[in-house]
């Protein structure tokens, strides 16, 4: 397996982890209980900061890649620079109605709640369809040399939450994951 798909498969395992993290806090916030704005807050800067400017164009590339190898396959996976531009917006709106909450500005508890859910919901859809369709297409179809050209036109940015080097911003929410691990025997 190329080293590029290794590790967007990886990045889905851990934004998946963070996803149940973040569904956690929106159950709490939904019946009233002690919420950590803190990992909600940088959930979403994480979201905002690596899958939005590394995991995603990464993506792409692979997409543009695939186009040219295999159209048919390509095609079949469907337009996916689209659906990464919606998952931004989606991204963006949760995120003002965290920071109305954050300002005590109205927001009523089921919009916020119900808004935070369809971006958890959205967010997993997503990667499913990208694990089931889009990954086994460009790992049947891409040579090595197509993976190559892929990696040397990515730049190197590295993940700030799950990478060898975690980024300050990112630490109080690494460890609470790493707290969620423990208490959920996950392996993390």
């Amino acid at each position: 397996m190329a080293e590029t798909l290794r590790r967007l498969q990886e990045d889905h395992r851990n934004i998946a982890r963070l996803l149940q993290v973040l569904e956690h806090q929106l159950a709490l916030f939904a019946e009233d209980g002690e919420v950590d704005y803190e990992v909600m807050t940088g959930a979403l800067e994480y979201m905002r900061r690596y899958p939005d400017l590394e995991h995603h164009p990464r993506e792409d590339r692979v997409m543009q890649q695939l186009r040219q190898r295999d159209p048919e396959a390509a095609e079949k996976v469907g337009d996916l620079e689209r659906e990464h531009i919606r998952l931004k917006g989606v991204t963006e709106r949760f995120t003002t109605a965290l920071e109305n909450v954050l300002a005590e500005q109205e927001v009523s508890r089921e919009a916020f709640t119900d808004l935070g859910r369809d971006f958890v919901a959205q967010q997993r859809a997503h990667m499913r369809t990208e694990d089931e369709t889009f990954f086994p297409a460009a790992e049947r179809s891409l040579t090595a040399q197509d993976w190559a050209e892929v990696e040397a036109s990515m730049t190197q940015v590295g993940d700030p939450l799950f990478g060898p080097r975690v980024a300050q911003e990112c630490a109080a929410l690494h460890e609470h994951l790493l707290q969620w691990d423990r208490e959920s025997g996950s392996p993390g």
